[in-house]
């Protein structure tokens, strides 16, 4: 029995050690199967890691495009609404140093305006914007059947100009007509006869819109003119109120000319000199030639209360006339004169 008890004894151990390294071992390959997997998920976690990284610093690049792109369309927009309102601002600015009126009492002589306020704004064909000069000159022009005289009329006026005196002036060119066409050959024409005048911005050629007339085909005859020349006097009184309008921001003296004429020597200090000499309370108008409106200077500042004057009256009668009764309404004594 003892012998027996051994050989089960031994062979229990050895059963016992068979089971005890199988079970090592079935649990030595799990740990290596589990290291193993280990291992793997933590080399996916750390390339998960490097790809989150990666589609971090791209979507970071992606977001820094959008928030770009948003504050430049902010920014433009805030940029426009501060142009438009900038804008609004210079327009009215403007609209009150040339015209210091009720608005009511410009719809009351022009009332088609109210519908079409940015017609008292000129198409500025050529100009540089001149300002802060002392003497302006103004050149209203329209298509005429025949011959055009304006070349010659700049020609002579620029002639008899230092280069001292090209700077402190500006003559600005008021094309009285809407068809997009003439206005545009005159401006080419002046572009290539004067290029270094409009370069340096002595020169402006402006236009009106059409808008700004009001319908002519009604006008009562007067004065035994007839149906055409009461409409060309009445719109010459709006074609010269609108220039006037335009150039008094920019400079201390107007001078009407027309565009058919010819400058003395010396003409632009002479008249300058005169009229510095001059108290500037003591005037209204210098006369510098007996025709019509031509050589008449103004003081700018006066222009406004000038054109409302003849804005009440445009369609009673000519430019000249108005002038005249102006002159006794703020000059002339009834009781003496």
């Amino acid at each position: 029995e003892t012998l027996k008890d051994v050989f089960a004894y031994s062979v229990l151990y050895c059963l016992y050690s068979f089971l005890s390294l199988s079970w090592f071992l079935f649990l030595g390959n799990g740990l290596d199967t589990y290291q193993s997997q280990f291992l793997e998920l933590h080399q996916r976690l750390l390339y998960a890691e490097k790809e989150n990284k990666k589609r971090s610093r791209e979507l970071s690049i992606v977001l820094d495009a959008i928030k770009l792109v948003v504050a430049e369309r902010l920014n433009s927009t805030a940029n426009h609404t501060e142009s438009q309102n900038d804008a609004m601002k210079l327009k009215m600015s403007n609209f009150t140093s040339k015209l210091p009126l009720h608005l009511t009492n410009i719809y009351y002589y022009l009332p088609h305006l109210q519908e079409h306020e940015n017609s008292l704004y000129p198409n500025v064909v050529i100009g540089q914007g001149r300002i802060g000069v002392s003497l302006v000159m103004g050149i209203p022009t329209v298509k005429r059947e025949k011959q055009s005289y304006l070349m010659g009329t700049l020609n002579s006026l620029f002639y008899e100009m230092s280069s001292e005196q090209k700077n402190d002036c500006v003559v600005v060119i008021f094309v009285a007509e809407v068809n997009a066409e003439y206005v545009n050959s005159i401006a080419e024409s002046v572009r290539t006869s004067f290029p270094n005048e409009v370069q340096s911005g002595v020169l402006e050629v402006i236009s009106p819109l059409a808008s700004y007339y009001p319908d002519l085909s009604n006008l009562k005859e007067t004065f035994g003119d007839s149906k055409e020349r009461v409409r060309w006097r009445t719109k010459q009184n709006l074609d010269y109120s609108f220039l006037m309008l335009y150039a008094q921001p920019k400079g201390t003296f107007y001078l009407q000319l027309e565009d058919d004429i010819v400058a003395k020597p010396q003409y632009f200090q002479k008249i300058k000199t005169f009229a510095l000499s001059k108290p500037s309370d003591e005037w209204i108008i210098l006369e510098f030639s007996q025709l019509g409106f031509i050589g008449k200077l103004f003081r700018t500042k006066d222009l406004p209360l000038i054109v409302e004057f003849f804005l009440m009256f445009y369609k009673d009668k000519p430019i000249d006339w108005l002038l005249d009764h102006l002159l006794w309404v703020k000059v002339c004594n009834p009781e003496k004169d």
